[in-house]
């Protein structure tokens, strides 16, 4: 059976008008228009955190001793930026707060800070809840500090890390507890 050549190009695009017919949307969307429908809104909205990110670290920070810093407004989340020596990736997202970590200065490269866990611990007491009293509620945020393996060879300059992270928001005291 000979088949002839312009037979195939031509089947071809008729079978590429047919399936575009019934994906009008995605159709739009290759051509550059919005898209209207309930999908097209939730594809178009931002990923989540800031530009899809929820963690930023670095080795020069602006801070030379130990600090860590909780950011539940714009203007706390921008002073936490400033500590870093950066500009703020974008705003505090609503409903998350900022998280800070800074080790402070050190005398070599090879030191870094990594946020290790965050949990909400609630704390009971017998003798207060007997009374009346609310169970103790915090956030414990743990952290642990790299340190250059001994004996190895590291640029003799000065650093200071630190690690940025942002998650839903709480309003519970926080603490900071360093597990390595």
């Amino acid at each position: 059976m000979h088949i002839p050549r312009f037979a195939v190009p031509g089947a071809v695009l008729t079978a590429v008008l047919i399936l575009a017919n019934g994906c009008t949307p995605a159709m739009n969307l290759l051509a550059g228009e919005p898209l209207s429908n309930a999908e097209g809104a939730q594809a178009g909205r931002a990923p989540p955190g800031i530009d899809g990110h929820f963690e930023w670290s670095g080795i020069q920070a602006g801070v030379q001793g130990r600090t860590t810093l909780i950011a539940r407004t714009e203007q706390e989340w921008q002073d936490i930026w400033n500590l870093a020596a950066n500009p703020a990736p974008g705003p505090l997202p609503q409903g998350w707060m900022g998280i800070g970590i800074f080790l402070g200065m050190r005398q070599t490269a090879g030191y870094g800070v990594a946020i290790e866990g965050i949990n909400e611990q609630i704390t009971t007491d017998q003798r207060f809840t007997e009374q009346g009293l609310p169970a103790s509620r915090e956030m414990v945020i743990s952290y642990g500090e790299r340190i250059p393996a001994p004996g190895t060879i590291n640029a003799q300059v000065l650093t200071s890390p630190y690690v940025i992270r942002i998650v839903p928001r709480s309003d519970w005291p926080t603490r900071f507890v360093q597990t390595r």
